[in-house]
């Protein structure tokens, strides 16, 4: 049979006796690793990373307080209980150590029962830190996961027809969220491009934002009518998801012979268009048209505007 593996503990104490002491009551529960310098506790810990410290306000040479401040600036990400003991019980003196990251104290002197109580309090939190942390860790990792498909389901690259330059830049604020854009090929003639965003980050942003785009993609490719394809993908939004979410949208259609887009827009900020023969900027806005997922019965304006050949 595997024998259990104890918790370990750094007793830190330039009195031998105290040390003694500590591995007296400790000994049989935890395995205590004895420092009696601040020097050597500091060595102590980089090799055993001990999952308790006891440590010593008043010692020669590097003081307790300066211990725990150098040990919390080393683990950095990984949870240490510190536990002062001290033989002065001014307050002062303990909020000094308190404040330089100790999670509790003891005053010397001090009771077996108090002691193990302490450790064994400090090991409870030190295990439901990892536990909270392992959590944090896998959802980190699932949300990598979930942030890579969400990228892979935008365009890999831009449309390629003459006449037009095509330039995308998607910045998002977090690994997974809700923000999309793409081109649908309508046909041979037609070209729509739209942008959009769902209310909200991380994982049901993502999932919402894709659902949004198998709908575009499998049901409203062919429509020329940005008016149209927001109307009907509104009411699909509708119909299948009831989250409490929202969508923002602007969606322009581009009769590319002709150069004129035809555009509407679902509570978005206005489209910037930027006429370089003109060198102005105007805001391609409309009267109405609501956020989607919001009311099934959402009429959305539709307007033109001429591209510039150059």
């Amino acid at each position: 049979m595997k024998t259990k593996e104890k918790y370990t503990v750094l007793a830190i104490d330039d009195s031998k006796d105290i040390i003694s002491l500590i591995v007296g009551i400790l000994g049989d529960e935890f395995t205590v690793f004895p420092a009696y310098s601040g020097e050597e506790a500091i060595e102590i810990f980089k090799k055993e990373k001990p999952f308790v410290i006891l440590l010593d306000v008043e010692m020669p040479g590097i003081s307790g307080v300066e211990v725990c401040m150098r040990i919390k600036k080393m683990s950095a990400g990984l949870y240490t209980p510190i536990i002062f003991v001290t033989g002065n019980g001014e307050d002062e003196n303990i909020t000094e150590a308190l404040n330089a990251g100790g999670e509790g104290y003891l005053t010397k002197p001090f009771s077996a029962q108090d002691l193990r109580a302490r450790v064994q309090a400090a090991v409870r939190t030190k295990t439901l830190m990892n536990d909270l942390q392992n959590a944090n860790d896998l959802i980190e990792r699932e949300r990598d996961v979930i942030g890579n498909i969400q990228r892979s389901l935008l365009p890999k690259s831009v449309p390629d027809i003459p006449g037009f330059n095509f330039f995308c830049d998607y910045r998002p604020s977090s690994k997974a969220g809700g923000d999309y854009y793409d081109f649908i090929r309508v046909d041979e003639q037609y070209l729509g491009v739209i942008i959009s965003d769902v209310s909200g980050h991380g994982t049901p942003a993502a999932v919402i934002m894709a659902m949004t785009r198998i709908a575009l993609r499998t049901h409203l490719v062919k429509i020329r009518s940005p008016k149209a394809v927001l109307e009907k993908l509104n009411k699909i939004l509708c119909d299948t998801l009831q989250t409490g979410d929202f969508i923002t949208a602007f969606y322009g259609v581009i009769h590319i012979p002709t150069r004129v887009m035809t555009y509407a827009c679902a509570g978005h900020n206005p489209a910037l268009f930027y006429n370089p023969l003109k060198n102005n900027i105007m805001e391609l806005s409309v009267e109405y048209g609501f956020p989607l997922m919001i009311k099934t019965n959402n009429p959305i304006e539709e307007k033109l505007i001429q591209l510039p050949n150059k």
